[in-house]
């Protein structure tokens, strides 16, 4: 992949650096997240990466070492911090359906560029478009439970979030110059009864893995909710 030179991301696989996480997470109002899974590899799908990425460094869980996440249960209800996906409803239902998260003060980069009539939602063709940086295809297909995981893929992993804050604030931005920005919390309430009426479906049904009319990090499958924004702070 073609992309700047970045220090390495931080791995969290034990209690303590979860802890050490939790807290750094705490101090930054914007926070960028993505999921890997197992999709592709396991009937029973479950999540086997979560990535955060703040001003200060990139992150990455191991849900298959570590059982026990529900320290990070807080930052995801906390509604004065917002968490920045890519394709977000696929995510949240993901970590809904594995750990019963709760999700306040969402902002979705997919949906903030369809909003804004951007030919190419992908995450990889924006991050090329907006930001010069080439992504990889080689791990797409990757099997995200096998451990041990290279420094290749967790580079990979990484670049899904690294990105998102700034993107999000050029798309707020844009969204501000078109007027287009009091929808964002218009849809707010309607996506959050979706996404939890979805878990609370999968998991009475004993089912593990959303169906996939979701939409996709690269948008190739069309999203069963249009817009997953979930409060931006200060709009009306």
């Amino acid at each position: 992949m073609s992309s700047p030179s970045l220090p390495p991301p931080v791995l969290v696989a034990d209690e303590d650096s979860l802890v050490r996480l939790v807290g750094a997470l705490a101090e930054h109002p914007v926070v960028a997240v993505d999921t890997e899974s197992n999709s592709l590899h396991a009937y029973r799908e479950r999540v086997c990466l979560i990535q955060f990425s703040t001003p200060a460094g990139d992150y990455i869980v191991d849900p298959i070492r570590l059982q026990d996440l529900s320290a990070l249960a807080s930052f995801f209800a906390n509604p004065d911090q917002q968490k920045v996906f890519h394709a977000a409803e696929y995510d949240l239902i993901c970590l809904g359906r594995d750990y019963r998260f709760a999700f306040t003060n969402i902002f979705d980069t997919m949906s903030a560029a369809r909003t804004l009539g951007w030919p190419q939602v992908g995450l990889a063709a924006i991050l090329d478009t907006q930001f010069g940086v080439t992504m990889s295809k080689k791990h797409q297909r990757a099997d995200w439970k096998r451990r041990p995981l290279t420094s290749e893929q967790l580079d990979y992993a990484r670049l899904d979030t690294h990105y998102l804050a700034a993107l999000r604030e050029k798309q707020l931005q844009a969204l501000m110059a078109a007027g287009r920005i009091g929808s964002v919390k218009r849809r707010t309430a309607a996506t959050a009864i979706e996404t939890a009426r979805k878990v609370t479906s999968l998991t009475s049904a004993g089912m593990t893995r959303p169906k996939k009319t979701l939409s996709s990090k690269n948008g190739d499958c069309a999203s069963s909710a249009q817009a997953l924004y979930c409060s931006v702070p200060g709009v009306k």
